[in-house]
């Protein structure tokens, strides 16, 4: 993705270093505002926790260490094979929703029966003079299983043992404009036993309400016969919550990422029209757009490590990003006091920012 800048004269050269393939026209996640140039200060993902240094972080438990069994949960034969663990779950998110754009619980479950998840929901239209922004319902939560036990080939049951609420629910607060209500995680009320439903359970075994809530109210409107994937079923209440790969998704997101950035790219490359301001505002476009990506894989990193593979997984990535504004200031330093010194850093940075993009998604796909 290397865009080398230099001058001759009074012209401006692009030279593209590696070559491009077509892609969709660029768009800029929400809330990023483009500037000219990327600040000096360290950029951390968001939610990068705080750390000790490296030779006090604990050693990861073997158990840790556990991965997904290759057995096809699918097929009923497979299935009886050996009895579900909760490692056959790393890397889903179990998502319980009403629809897009609406109110939504996510949460993941790690191989030693730990979970964690929030609850969002909103209500732009509730506001007043102290939350003229609005009010917007969440809850942050962590608990415990209890193993899974076999119910028969395509279910388990296991029970949660306890939770904890970063926020007591029942309490609120203003913040920003906008009214927050901490509530308990929608979908896990008077849970009683939760059902782990198996790839390949035939749709007709599973009642209407809970197949409604992952997508299959009317089966009758699907060739599919058998679920395709992980769900989970609050069983007093049939709630479903219907299970997601997130590599898969990380996976589109940075597929996207790459055509929308191969675009600003041949911008940069061969637009004549842009001045000089407008290449800057292009090249922090690119920045942006993979700092975008680097954020959105932090935080499904966090989802599927353990505590202590991100404590050591982040004592990485602080010294990735003193490394990057090393280079992105030397960038710059190139073109110290002239125009071109924005579009030099801006496009170091999206360069080393893309690569390590890659490198934190096979960090992802080691799950």
């Amino acid at each position: 993705m290397k865009i080398c800048v230099f001058a001759a004269g009074m012209a401006l050269i692009l030279v593209g270093c590696r070559s491009q393939t077509d892609g969709l026209e660029p768009s800029l996640p929400s809330g990023t505002e483009a500037a000219s140039e990327i600040s000096d200060s360290d950029h951390l993902p968001e939610r990068l926790p705080e750390t000790t240094s490296e030779s006090e972080l604990p050693e990861t438990a073997d158990a840790d260490k556990s991965e997904a069994s290759d057995v096809n949960f699918s097929d009923r034969e497979n299935s009886e094979e050996r009895a579900l663990s909760f490692a056959d779950l790393r890397g889903l998110e179990f998502t319980f929703s009403s629809g897009a754009g609406a109110w939504s619980t996510s949460l993941v479950i790690r191989p030693d029966g730990s979970f964690s998840g929030e609850y969002l929901d909103s209500d732009m239209g509730d506001f007043g003079d102290t939350y003229p922004n609005g009010t917007v319902y969440q809850s942050e939560f962590s608990g415990q299983l209890t193993e899974p036990e076999r119910i028969d080939a395509y279910t388990y049951s296991t029970e949660i043992a306890a939770i904890d609420y970063e926020k007591e629910p029942g309490t609120e607060e203003i913040l920003d404009g906008v009214r927050r209500l901490y509530t308990s995680a929608g979908g896990l009320e008077e849970p009683g036993r939760i059902l782990i439903r198996l790839p390949g359970t035939p749709l007709e075994e599973l009642s209407q309400e809970f197949r409604g809530w992952i997508g299959y109210f009317d089966p009758s409107g699907t060739s599919e016969t058998a679920l395709p994937f992980f769900a989970l079923e609050n069983e007093n209440h049939q709630y479903g919550f219907r299970s997601y790969d997130l590599i898969e998704r990380m996976d589109t997101l940075i597929s996207d990422t790459a055509k929308q950035g191969a675009q600003l790219e041949e911008k940069l490359r061969t637009d004549a029209s842009l001045d000089q301001a407008e290449l800057n505002e292009t090249s922090m476009n690119l920045y942006s757009l993979w700092d975008f990506a680097l954020n959105q894989l932090w935080d499904a990193l966090g989802k599927v490590k353990t505590e202590s593979e991100m404590e050591q997984l982040t004592v990485r990535q602080r010294e990735w990003i003193k490394e990057k504004e090393e280079a992105v200031r030397a960038a710059g330093a190139e073109y110290e006091g002239g125009t071109m010194k924005p579009l030099a850093a801006n496009t170091e940075a999206a360069e080393l920012t893309q690569k390590r993009v890659y490198e934190l998604m096979e960090e992802l796909k080691s799950r």
